[in-house]
């Protein structure tokens, strides 16, 4: 399977940035494992169709798929308020 380029939106950044070394590195394999197309992601549904989670552990990342293999992150933050403070897009 060919690989997706994972592209961060300036929150997602700033949210890992200020991650401590072992949360930056789960980040990191799984971030790289879905770029591979791997991880435990799921569609989301509702409000938020067209947009997918991947969780680690008591992280959400909020990304969708763009053209030309690019994933791109949008949103991160804790599975308890990820989903009250992100807002969709038109």
């Amino acid at each position: 399977m060919s690989a997706y380029t994972v592209k961060f939106r300036q929150q997602v950044s700033d949210y890992i940035r200020q991650l401590g070394p072992d949360e930056k590195k789960r980040f990191k394999r799984a971030l790289t494992a879905l770029s591979l197309g791997k991880g435990d992601v799921h569609a989301l549904k509702g409000e938020l169709e067209g947009y997918h989670r991947l969780r680690i552990g008591a992280y959400r990342v909020i990304y969708w798929y763009r053209p030309n293999r690019i994933i791109e992150c949008i949103h991160a933050g804790l599975r308890s308020s990820v989903y009250e403070i992100f807002t969709p897009e038109d």
